[in-house]
């Protein structure tokens, strides 16, 4: 007979522990520290509400809660090719 692998990780989990296995022990209270609130943007980090350059040069971004990195859409100016390759020929 095939299992889904639903079916699987459900035995799995649901045969580890039994309210039977923890009657009678003490359970240790974890103490739950907040997640970072750190958003990662180009190998850089930012925090929670503090804006920065987006990699275009012309729009900005932010950083959200739950570490989300939103950015404007703003059409950038068109580059000038052939005025940055007569800049570079001129060196």
């Amino acid at each position: 007979m095939r299992y889904g692998i639903i079916s699987v990780l459900f035995w799995l989990v649901a045969g580890c522990v039994s309210s039977d296995s923890l009657e009678g022990q003490d359970l240790l209270e974890e103490e739950v520290l907040p997640m970072p609130q750190v958003c990662q943007y180009q190998s850089e980090s930012y925090q929670v509400g503090e804006a920065f350059a987006s990699t275009d040069g012309c729009n900005e971004c932010l950083c959200e809660p739950g570490n989300k990195v939103v950015c404007t859409l703003k059409a950038c100016k068109p580059v000038d090719l052939d005025a940055i390759e007569q800049q570079y020929q001129s060196l």
